[in-house]
């Protein structure tokens, strides 16, 4: 995993998040008693962009970052939360979609069809569970005290542990990129070659995130759309 491609993956889901809140904003007024349900999705979808936003700009100053920090978060953490969330946010982009679409079918039935309640709180637990571990990411990073920086090394790595037991897809894509990052850390990645991500992109020159995604083809869809 490069600096590009993350920095692509936080782009494509600040890209799919606006999506998102975009489409429920202007449906919500017509779902009558679900708009409360609405308003709690879309509090935790601005939570996890508020987190993704800061998490763009840690890369973006990567550089000045302390190292010895950086080096406390794991390159599987960071693929496996980011994957976790390309899929959350491939999954909301799917059932925004057909809320958007001009239909016969009433808007409240299209709703009702496809945001099954066990399937939004499935979503808002993910959503908090991302929240979660890019806040502590951001924590190990940025606090004053090393004893906070490693009690929030060691819950997020229960949390992801968590999240690889859990989720099976997850797991498989981490297990093919064993032999190609085994065990190093984001510090060990993003300095590799003295090379910040934007040290490898000429002047005027865009950035192909077309290859090397570790994240699937979702977050390729999500950068393509801005």
């Amino acid at each position: 995993m490069d600096p590009l491609s993350v920095t692509a993956s936080v782009i494509g889901l600040l890209a799919a998040t606006g999506k998102v809140v975009s489409v429920l904003n202007k449906v919500k007024s017509s779902l009558g008693s679900a708009s409360q349900l609405v308003d709690q999705l879309l509090s935790q979808i601005k939570e996890v962009e508020i987190s993704l936003f800061a998490v763009d700009n840690l890369l973006v100053g990567i550089q000045s970052a302390p190292r010895r920090r950086i080096a406390m978060i794991q390159v599987d953490q960071l693929v496996a939360t980011l994957t976790e969330t390309v899929l959350t946010f491939s999954e909301l982009e799917a059932m925004v979609t057909p809320l958007e679409r001009r239909s016969d079918i009433p808007l409240l039935e299209r709703w009702k069809w496809v945001w099954k309640e066990e399937v939004v709180t499935s979503v808002m637990l993910r959503l908090d569970r991302h929240k979660a571990s890019l806040s502590l990411m951001l924590t190990i990073v940025q606090c004053e005290s090393d004893l906070r920086a490693e009690r929030s090394r060691e819950i997020l790595q229960d949390t992801v542990q968590q999240l690889l037991e859990s989720n099976q897809e997850i797991s498989r894509r981490l297990r093919n990129l064993e032999g190609t990052y085994d065990s190093e850390s984001v510090l060990t990645t993003c300095f590799r070659n003295g090379k910040s991500d934007k040290a490898t992109k000429k002047d005027g020159e865009h950035a192909d995130f077309s290859h090397n995604y570790p994240f699937g083809p979702e977050i390729h869809e999500f950068s393509s759309d801005q």
